[in-house]
C-alpha cells in the first residue's frame, strides 16, 4: 500500500522553569526539530506549550476573569498565539499543525464550578473569533488546524451533541479555513462520531489503545469514506512497544471504511508529562513514542497482508 502519513497529537508541556523568553523560544524549537528527525510526516505546533491551554485559550479571547462567565460573557480575539508558533515554525522550514482546544471542549471546561449557567449558551458568541482565528492560519499558509474536542467523548448528552451539530456545520461552510481535524481521543467517541460524520469536518482523530470500541462505533456509522481519520495505535501515554500485529491489523480495519489513513499516537504525548518524570526524559519518551509511530507507518506502508486483531 502506499506509504501512510504519520503524527502525534500533541508534545510534553513544557517547564515553566525555562519560560524566559530566550530559554523557551530554543526548547519549543527542540522539540519540533526532535519530532522532525523522528520522521513524522506531520509536526503539531502547540499554542500553548508552557501554560494550560484552555486558560490561555481564554486569555486569547479576551476572557481574563473565567469567575464572571455569564450571559454577558463576550470572546474578541485579541492575539493569535497559534498564528505566532505556526509562522515560528515556519521560518525554522517546518510546516506544522496548529493545535488549539475546540470551541465545545473549552466552553464546558472554562464553564466547571460556574452551577446555575450552561457555558455552552455561548457557543454563538465564541464561533466568530474562532472563525476569525481560522482564517487568519488560513492566510498565513497553515494547511490544517486540530481541534481536541475530549469533553465530547465524556459529556455527550443529547443537548451537546446538538450543539456539537450546529458549532462544525457552522465552522465547516467558512469560505476561507484549514482543514479542520477534530481529536476525540482519550476515550471512546460514540455519538459524537456520528456527528461529526455528517459534518464538514475533514479528519477525524480516534484513540484505538485505550478504546477499542471505537472500530465498532467506525463501522457502525457506516465508515468515514469521505474523510481522513488519524488512527490512534500507539500508546501516547508511555513508551512501551506497540503490538505490531495487532496495531496493522488495526490499521487494515480502518483502512476499509474510510476515505485516507494517518498512523498516530493514541492521545496527546504526555501532556503534561507524568508526576515525577522530568522534562529531559519526559523529551526522551516523546521521542520515543514518536518513533514508534513512524516505524509502524512504515511496516504498514509495507505490509501485504494483514488481517483482524486476534
Amino acid at each position: 500500500m502506499r506509504q501512510p502519513r504519520t503524527t502525534v497529537l500533541g508534545h510534553p508541556k513544557m517547564s515553566t522553569v525555562a519560560h524566559a523568553d530566550g530559554d523557551a523560544s530554543a526548547l519549543q524549537e527542540q522539540v519540533w526539530r526532535q519530532l522532525k528527525e523522528t520522521g513524522l510526516s506531520d509536526i503539531p505546533s502547540e499554542a500553548f506549550p508552557f501554560d494550560d491551554p484552555f486558560a490561555g485559550t481564554a486569555a486569547l479571547f479576551g476572557v481574563e476573569s473565567a469567575p464572571m462567565l455569564g450571559p454577558a460573557t463576550r470572546f474578541t480575539l485579541k492575539y493569535n498565539k497559534a498564528l505566532e508558533a505556526y509562522l515560528k515554525a515556519r521560518r525554522l522550514g517546518l510546516e506544522t499543525r496548529p493545535v488549539l482546544p475546540g470551541p465545545l471542549t473549552f466552553l464546558q471546561v472554562l464553564g466547571e464550578g460556574h452551577s446555575g449557567f450552561d457555558a455552552l449558551r455561548l457557543l454563538d458568541a465564541l464561533l466568530e473569533p474562532y472563525a476569525e482565528l481560522l482564517e487568519r492560519l488560513a492566510t498565513a499558509g497553515a494547511q490544517e488546524v486540530q481541534l481536541d474536542e475530549g469533553a465530547l467523548v465524556t459529556r455527550s448528552s443529547p443537548a451537546v451533541l446538538r450543539k456539537m451539530a450546529y458549532a462544525y456545520a457552522w465552522l465547516g461552510t467558512l469560505s476561507h479555513r484549514p482543514r479542520l481535524l477534530v481529536c476525540l481521543c482519550s476515550g471512546e467517541a460514540g455519538p459524537a462520531l456520528a456527528v461529526l460524520a455528517e459534518s464538514k469536518v475533514e479528519s477525524v482523530a480516534l484513540d484505538f489503545v485505550t478504546s477499542p470500541g471505537n472500530l465498532r462505533a467506525l463501522a457502525g456509522v457506516g465508515g468515514l469514506p469521505r474523510k481522513r481519520v488519524v488512527v490512534g495505535v500507539v500508546d501516547g501515554r508511555n513508551g512501551v512497544p506497540v503490538d505490531r500485529p495487532r496495531a496493522l491489523a488495526t490499521c487494515a480495519m480502518v483502512l476499509g471504511l474510510v476515505d485516507q489513513l494517518v498512523v498516530a499516537a493514541s492521545c496527546p504525548t504526555m501532556r503534561p508529562p507524568p508526576v515525577g518524570v522530568p522534562q529531559p526524559e519526559a523529551l526522551c519518551l516523546a521521542r520515543q513514542i514518536a518513533e514508534h509511530v513512524v516505524n509502524l507507518g512504515n511496516a504498514l506502508g509495507a505490509s501485504t497482508d494483514v488481517g483482524p486483531p486476534q
